[in-house]
């Protein structure tokens, strides 16, 4: 499946992300800058045709700016998405594959990314670091990495069930203001399945009283020798 199949279809796309998991996603990014001592730290966010720097580290030299978008092709992180797979490129410009990436332009000539999903298998984005000088990463800094990928994508997978709750508990409330109704005696069905009078529900969950009365049709119905 193409990268461009996947983020049509992923429903999850535009998602909002809670603010307190976008101030914790801002902590991780500049502590990952700190540790691997480079000037980007980045998590990056996928859409149907665009990639999304979403949070950036605060880093002196980091030249990505939250917020900012372009076209899915020719950057580190669409290989990232598209693969499923950790990238590693110590020097891009040592690199045919690479020389010609995007983020050469601009100084960023060596990588380290992974992808990122939605507990569901759906495409979020990628989390990575980037210098302006060739740097290959030890075995530590990518197992670094590697626990803060599951660190994201844990609290993605919470928003996602939070979400879905929330959606059961609309679906419940929903129910519950749907009043069954016997077509017959015309009863109603508690949510304990007891049955009682319509006068009963209304006097109990209503607090009103009731009076009786006739409406107009029904007494054309029951009563016509007596309509004027």
């Amino acid at each position: 499946m193409s990268l461009h199949e996947k983020t049509d279809s992923d429903s999850w796309s535009e998602f909002e992300i809670p603010p307190k998991t976008i101030e914790n996603w801002n902590q991780i990014v500049n502590l990952l800058a700190k540790v691997f001592n480079v000037p980007s730290a980045l998590i990056m966010r996928v859409h149907p045709q665009t990639i999304e720097v979403f949070i950036t580290s605060k880093t002196k030299g980091n030249p990505f700016e939250k917020g900012e978008e372009s076209d899915l092709h020719g950057h580190y992180c669409t290989e990232v998405v598209r693969s499923q797979k950790t990238l590693l490129v110590p020097n891009a410009l040592k690199d045919p594959a690479w020389s010609q990436n995007l983020d050469t332009e601009i100084g960023m000539v060596s990588y380290l990314g992974m992808p990122l999903n939605w507990s569901n298998g759906e495409i979020f984005g990628t989390i990575c670091v980037q210098d302006v000088k060739e740097n290959h990463y030890s075995e530590l800094l990518m197992e670094l990495l590697g626990q803060f990928k599951e660190m994201v994508e844990n609290q993605l997978s919470l928003i996602m069930q939070n979400e879905e709750l929330s959606k059961a508990r609309k679906k419940i409330d929903d129910y519950q203001q749907i009043l069954p109704k016997c077509s017959y005696c015309k009863s109603v069905r508690l949510v304990d399945d007891t049955w009682v009078s319509i006068d009963d529900y209304l006097k109990k969950n209503r607090s009103t009283d009731v009076s009786h009365g006739i409406c107009p049709d029904c007494w054309k119905i029951h009563f016509p020798d007596y309509i004027e």
